[in-house]
């Protein structure tokens, strides 16, 4: 909790500045992010042989984004949202800081730090963990024009496990990483 607190501390911070001091160099923007959910199931439960290690693509991760740029070649970015996988999964709002390298023109790298309040619920036979997961982001981004870019983001969990089931003794479900797709809009402010 007290990374979510040094986090949401910086984003008031930089959204806080005057606004003719960063007018040139700023932006804000709406993101749409599809993932590649990998999970790995252990345990010696039944539902340990019956969910096995799960490969899922789900279409809800959406965002919104505030950019800083500190130079021609490096931006600070934080970005807010909510992902969504179904009901007895890994739900809940998330932040991101993120920091991009520009290669050229058109092209960057994209490194930083995500963190997801993971939503805690029972389920039918499954607990859902009420956690925060931080990750470390690691990917690359294209321009596509002024206002579109499109990104690649591999997602490395530093804490992993999200829910367990004691149906018929214990399973852990874990949290293997995230590939996403970002596709967003931005508006220079």
């Amino acid at each position: 909790m007290k990374i979510a607190k040094k986090i949401f501390g910086l984003l008031l911070s930089v959204l806080l500045m005057p606004t003719n001091s960063n007018s040139q160099t700023s932006s804000i923007g709406f993101r749409c992010e599809p993932f590649l959910f990998l999970s790995k199931t252990e345990g010696t439960g039944s539902l340990a042989y019956n969910h096995k290690d799960e490969k899922a693509i789900y279409l809800t991760s959406f965002y919104l984004s505030y950019k800083y740029r500190v130079s021609e070649i490096f931006s600070v970015g934080t970005r807010a949202g909510y992902l969504w996988t179904n009901e007895d999964r890994y739900n809940g709002f998330e932040i991101s800081e993120l920091i991009d390298i520009n290669i050229n023109d058109k092209a960057f790298f994209i490194t930083g730090i995500n963190i997801h309040f993971n939503k805690g619920d029972s389920v039918r036979e499954f607990f859902i963990k009420n956690i925060v997961v931080p990750s470390f982001i690691i990917g690359t981004g294209l321009k596509l024009s002024e206002a579109f870019n499109m990104e690649f983001q591999y997602l490395i969990p530093l804490n992993k496990e999200y829910k367990t089931s004691s149906f018929n003794g214990p399973v852990y479900y874990k949290l293997a990483g995230m590939l996403k797709l970002s596709v967003g809009f931005d508006w220079e402010l």
